[in-house]
Formats: structure tokens, C-alpha cells, sequence
């Protein structure tokens, strides 16, 4: 079916119930069944996140942002040989009363056909999800539905036990979440962004350095991987988005390797010296269908440890 048949013949308007669902995260699932073309009858979708706190005051009005911008707090769609990300994607959305009445989300220009890429874009007020698979100029369309969602939480915790440096003796303990429907088995997410960026799949962080709380709104993550179960078994975090540590400057860079490799560096801000400490982070995450386990309390301890790390920023893998 091709879009101006679809669009004058379905004018669906989504009924969509925001229902918090962690620390003020609503989640909604949606699904593409396209009509026509070389995905016809094979339905397609992702999920998209955004926070309550962005519903603006007074319960209505529009939110809108650009490519990397806050209104969305995830999005994953995995279209062709593309991963459509909140980094790369722009998003509207409207709401009335408190809830989330319309959405527009997706790239807003196909570009031109022979750019060879894929594209996509949806509107929740015409029940329309539209795109185009690289290498195929012609645009599809498929009927959108949505259904809000709980995600499936996995918590990990942080240890940090301080060797050496300016704070050393002391231990540190954080944690942070991900959406397990948003993680890739087997994959490596890598990119110097924040964590509303490329990998977000990071729903929340929380982590104390010098008396200095850190979440997603301060931190960066470089780097981000899952294993065969989707579980994380690979990160690079930093309070620097550029991961490297600068002395007389409150910062801290965390590495765990899949391979086993770990490193745990930071500097404060009334000292010229590095400090390093042993890292260690497990999952604790309650079996599926158990209540959600809330970030333990962060103990704001002043951190410890030496050793100077830099690195080159990563190539991202996604567009963007």
C-alpha cells in the first residue's frame, strides 16, 4: 500500500495512557505492519521512553527536540542495517491532560532516494508508521499501534573498593539500570556521547565521587556491551564525556572488560595526584515479574585512587 492510499483511508487516533513505570519513566511498545513492499506482511517495531518531568506544567502542551535532545529518554527500532536511537532520531510530543496524546517521532525528511539509506518516521495521529529500506527509492507505509509497557529492569551494583590517591582506604557503592528489552545480545554499543545519546539503553546511573552525585545527566558512556543473554558484561563510564582525567578537577573514569579487565581511575579537585581502586559491579535484578529493585542509598564517600587513563574516543556504531 502505498503512503497517500494508506494515509486518506486510516486516520487512527491512538488513545495512549501514560502509566509511570520507574522513577517517573513511562514505556510504550509500537508496532509497524506494513502493507506493501518488501516487508509486507512481516510487522516490524521498538519501544520509546521518556520521563514524566518533561510533561510540561500545567499537564498540556508540546515537547519537541532534535536529534540527541531530552524529550525522548530512549528510542530503539532496529530498521534494515540501521538502529534508529534517540541520537538520531527527532520526536514531538503532545499532551493533554498529563498524557501523552500524539507523538511524531522518527527522521522528519526521507532525503533523497538514492542516499542509500533507510528511513522512518511515525505519527501516532494518523496510526501511520512510514519508511524506506536502503537501496529501494520508493516510500512504504504500514498501520502503527502502540501499547504501554513495564520494562524489564536490570539493576546492577557498583563496588569500588579505594587503594591509593588522595581518598584511598575508603569504598564507594552506585548502581546503574538498563532496559533489558533495549539490549542487543552479543552486541557492543561504543560512542563518546551522553547516555541520552546513542546508548540509551543506560536508564539511569548513580554514583558518588568527592562529595559529587553523578547520573545520566552528568556522566558519559563510551561504551556498552551485552553478552549472549543480553546482560551487561562490558562498560566504560566517566564523568568526562571525553574520558580523560585532568588533575585539580573532581573526575572519575570506570572499565570493565568483557574479558575480565577492570579499571577504576579518578582525580578530586584539591589534589594534583591520581587515584585507583578495585571495581567490581554485580546484577540484582529479581526474577521476572518481581517488584523492581530501587538504587541502593549512595554512600557520599570522597573517592581514592591513582593512575592516569586516556583513550581515543570510540567510533560510534550507529547512525548519528
Amino acid at each position: 500500500m502505498r503512503l497517500h492510499t494508506f494515509v486518506s483511508s486510516v486516520m487512527l487516533a491512538l488513545a495512549i495512557v501514560a502509566v509511570p513505570a520507574h522513577a517517573g519513566l513511562v514505556v510504550h511498545d509500537f508496532s509497524v505492519a506494513p502493507g506493501a513492499g518488501p516487508l509486507a506482511g512481516t510487522p516490524f517495531g521498538g519501544r520509546f521512553t521518556y520521563d514524566s518531568s518533561i510533561v510540561p506544567v500545567g499537564g498540556s502542551g508540546i515537547v519537541t527536540t532534535g536529534p540527541g535532545g531530552s524529550a525522548l529518554r530512549s528510542f530503539r527500532l532496529e530498521l534494515g542495517d540501521t538502529r534508529f536511537t534517540a541520537g538520531n532520531v527527532q520526536a514531538t510530543l503532545i499532551f493533554q491532560n498529563g498524557e501523552l496524546s500524539r507523538f511524531r517521532i522518527g527522521e522528519t525528511t526521507p532525503g533523497a532516494s538514492t542516499d542509500g539509506t533507510d528511513y522512518f518516521f511515525m505519527d501516532s495521529l494518523f496510526g501511520s508508521g512510514v519508511f524506506r529500506l536502503a537501496g529501494d527509492p520508493q516510500l512504504y507505509s504500514g498501520l502503527l499501534s502502540t501499547t504501554v509497557a513495564t520494562p524489564e529492569i536490570d539493576r546492577y551494583l557498583l563496588n569500588v573498593a579505594l587503594v591509593d590517591g588522595p581518598l584511598a582506604g575508603q569504598t564507594v557503592t552506585g548502581s546503574f539500570a538498563v532496559d533489558h528489552a533495549l539490549a542487543q545480545p552479543n552486541s557492543l554499543q561504543e560512542d563518546a556521547v551522553d547516555t541520552r545519546g546513542n546508548l540509551n539503553s543506560l536508564l539511569d546511573f548513580e554514583f558518588a565521587l568527592n562529595g559529587i552525585e553523578y547520573t545520566t545527566a552528568n556522566t558519559g558512556v563510551a561504551r556498552l556491551g551485552f553478552d549472549a543473554s543480553g546482560r551487561v558484561n562490558e562498560f566504560l563510564i566517566g564523568a568526562d564525556r571525553s574520558l580523560e582525567l585532568g588533575s585539580f578537577t573532581d573526575d572519575f573514569m570506570m572499565l570493565h572488560g568483557a574479558n575480565g579487565f577492570k579499571l577504576f581511575s579518578y582525580t578530586v579537585r584539591d589534589s594534583a595526584r591520581f587515584g585507583s581502586g578495585e571495581l567490581s559491579f554485580a546484577l540484582a535484578t529479581p526474577p521476572a515479574g518481581a517488584a523492581l529493585p530501587e538504587p541502593p542509598g549512595l554512600a557520599v564517600l570522597a573517592l581514592g585512587t591513582a593512575a592516569l587513563f586516556s583513550r581515543r574516543r570510540a567510533p560510534a556504531r550507529s547512525r548519528g
